[in-house]
């Protein structure tokens, strides 16, 4: 399915202009020198394609959670019922969650086709990151980053793999040479989970404690304040924003207005 985009002149001046202040470009164009490109598609990836992202050095970040959601799958609704995670959703995160997507003509994508694109990039050596694009339709950040590592796992990546998709790896992708791992000198960016989640990756939801900047932060004050609902009234505004400015210029057949929060 084509979806608007930029016109290729505009998306080569921007990547040009990224790469000369020195920043990491990302974008849907493999061949517009990027250094991650964001999604995978739910048609069939063609060979030769894979073959010039691994040749190009290309990272990819799927984006699995909202992708699933368009393609009919249990998408943001399976984590409402997470025992881990079921506590922490308040009402604004919920409403998020629960949004299906509806409107496009026809059936969905196979969600089967997008995770064996994945699979097959990452058996070619491309870098994979993890990332979920929130806050598109039934996806939250924080919580969906957790569905969006399972769906990796799904796709074919070890659970460590997967874990170092959404720690080390992009760190060093984007330059980011203080933090992702554990030692003297690195930020103090942590997690204290209950399991292992390198042998079990939802695990990863088991969150016990939480650093940043090496200061122990309680989660729970955060729930049902005024700034969770500022957030989310923020995070709606954004995303109405985005769609109303794609619902000016989609192709014939498709509706996004279902997306609408």
């Amino acid at each position: 399915m084509s979806m608007p985009g930029l016109d290729r002149p505009t998306l080569d001046a921007l990547a040009a202009a990224g790469r000369a202040h020195g920043l990491t470009v990302v974008a849907h164009a493999v061949d517009a020198g990027v250094l991650v490109l964001q999604h995978v598609p739910t048609d069939p990836l063609p060979d030769d394609l894979i073959a010039e992202i691994a040749a190009r050095g290309v990272a990819v970040t799927p984006t699995l959670a909202p992708i699933e959601n368009v393609c009919g799958e249990p998408g943001g609704a399976a984590l409402l019922d997470d025992p881990d995670l079921e506590p922490l959703l308040g009402g604004p995160w919920r409403e998020f969650l629960s949004y299906s997507p509806g409107g496009w003509a026809g059936e969905p994508p196979d969600f089967g086709v997008v995770l064996a694109n994945v699979a097959k990039l990452a058996a070619v050596g491309v870098t994979v990151l993890a990332g979920t694009d929130a806050p598109n339709p039934g996806t939250v950040h924080g919580a969906s980053l957790h569905r969006d590592l399972e769906l990796l796992v799904r796709a074919g990546l070890s659970p460590a793999d997967a874990l170092r998709s959404a720690t080390s790896v992009p760190a060093v992708r984007y330059g980011l040479a203080d933090r992702s791992t554990v030692h003297s000198g690195q930020r103090a960016d942590l997690l204290l989970v209950d399991g292992d989640p390198t042998t079990d990756i939802a695990r990863t939801r088991a969150i016990s404690r939480i650093w940043r900047g090496g200061v122990e932060h309680d989660r729970t004050v955060f729930l049902g304040g005024p700034a969770e609902r500022e957030l989310t009234d923020s995070l709606h505004a954004q995303f109405r924003r985005v769609l109303d400015r794609m619902m000016e210029h989609l192709p014939p057949g498709v509706d996004l207005g279902s997306l609408r929060p």
